[in-house]
């Protein structure tokens, strides 16, 4: 899994040659992204990268579609890293019944088949990873495929300065005496606590899922400043489990100036309920580097806490297990 994760930097330079079909050009005023998992998350972090764009950016993680998916203004992305995804395949039918502009993202399966077989623009991507460690080729064929339908522009330099940068802090970010080990170390046998401001909600969720899959623990998210309406008065009871609580207030140099403050005071108030907290403020010049800085950053971490806590970080049994069960059924 390591040489995975170590992977991301390339994986973003060589999706910038990826083959994009021709994709429909209109005056799409929304881009639903279909998808579960590692494959849906390159949806957050594309609505989370392009945040000044003139359309929005929707990830559905489901099985139907919402209604105000129109053929007239929606862009439908349907993304299955292995093809099968069932949540995915019901998406991808009601985008057909509805006659959506699609564009399919895969490695193989039942998404490319249909693709061919409809004449669906078909992104085929490199086959060999789990979904969660093919970020890179993810989010670079959305991008891709957002580019040439004719909603973002400079997608191949962006993508490329951003392989360039990962490249140049990845001994901070993922060596033995890195800013990753020690948040390992931090979140070993406590509950890791994640929060971001709300236009950063991709990495939480990265971070999360991450941990949950790599390394078989157990952790929480939540965004500012929602949390400061709410959660905070409830980072206290039960106590057993809130003192063993490691908060991480992840932050970028745009972040809304309120919410630096309300960082600020939020770790006053929850200080003597937490065992300890930290703040890590991104790198990088681009709003995309330095966006996937911190979510490298969050791959890394739950790699050595997988070590730690001797689990191994390819492994997903119970995720395996419930598919097993669920195409048994049919």
């Amino acid at each position: 899994m390591l040489d995975i994760i170590r992977s991301l930097p390339e994986q973003l330079k060589e999706a910038t040659r990826l083959e994009i079909p021709d994709i429909p050009v209109g005056n799409y005023r929304r881009v639903i992204v279909g998808g579960m998992g590692g494959s849906a998350i390159g949806g957050d972090v594309a609505r989370d990268v392009f945040n000044d764009v003139d359309f929005s950016i929707e990830t559905i993680r489901g099985y139907d579609l919402p209604a105000y998916a129109k053929p007239n203004d929606t862009l439908f992305v349907s993304v299955s890293y292995s093809g099968n995804t069932e949540e995915t395949l019901s998406l991808l039918n009601q985008a057909l019944e509805r006659g959506l502009s699609i564009v399919a993202i895969t490695s193989g399966g039942k998404l490319a088949d249909i693709s061919r077989e409809k004449g669906i623009p078909l992104i085929t991507i490199p086959s060999g990873y789990p979904p969660r460690g093919a970020l890179g080729w993810l989010f670079g064929a959305m991008a891709m495929a957002l580019e040439k339908a004719g909603l973002l522009e400079g997608v191949v330099d962006a993508m490329e300065r951003t392989a360039g940068f990962l490249k140049s802090v990845e001994g901070e970010l993922g060596g033995k005496e890195s800013l990753s080990m020690d948040l390992a170390n931090k979140f070993y046998r406590r509950l890791p606590i994640v929060y971001v401001p709300a236009d950063m909600v991709s990495v939480a969720l990265r971070w999360q899922a991450q941990i949950n899959e790599n390394a078989k623990q157990l952790a929480h998210i939540n965004v500012l400043p929602e949390m400061n309406h709410n959660e905070i008065n409830g980072i206290k009871h039960p106590v057993d489990v809130v003192e063993r609580s490691w908060v991480v207030f992840l932050k970028d140099r745009d972040t809304h100036p309120r919410i630096l403050r309300r960082i600020e005071i939020t770790r006053q108030l929850i200080e003597e309920s937490v065992m300890g907290m930290d703040v890590v403020e991104s790198m990088g010049e681009s709003r995309m580097e330095r966006i996937f800085y911190l979510i490298w950053l969050g791959d890394f971490v739950s790699f050595y806490l997988a070590l730690y806590n001797q689990e191994d970080p390819m492994a997903i049994p119970r995720i395996s297990s419930l598919k097993d069960a669920l195409s048994r059924e049919g």
